[in-house]
């Protein structure tokens, strides 16, 4: 069985280059985990948001990509759930990923 997760995407993340780390990143997961991407297409989405609906959606992990705010957002809103946080920190600074 196929584990899914929903991949919470944040393109305004860091000063790389997000087509090209999306796609990337979707190479080296997607063999193993059938994502959900969720991309945070404006300003205005709300990580939180995102991360709920998939949790309504029964996603057996909640991969967060992005910077601290991004990352901590999903992180607070997974709380209690039991559900895994995945990370792949593409913020500048990414102080939560280093710390944990």
């Amino acid at each position: 069985m196929t584990r899914s997760a929903c991949f919470i995407f944040n393109p305004f993340s860091g000063q790389g280059n997000s087509v090209e780390e999306l796609i990337a990143i979707r190479a080296i997961l997607e063999p193993e985990i059938k994502l959900d991407i969720c991309p945070l297409n404006s300003r205005e989405i709300d990580p939180v948001q995102l991360t709920h609906s998939a949790i309504k959606r029964g996603a057996d992990i909640v991969i967060a990509s992005g910077g601290d705010g991004t990352v901590s957002a999903v992180a607070e809103a997974l709380i209690g759930t039991g559900i895994p946080l995945g990370v792949i920190p593409r913020g500048t600074a990414n102080a939560f990923a280093m710390e944990i």
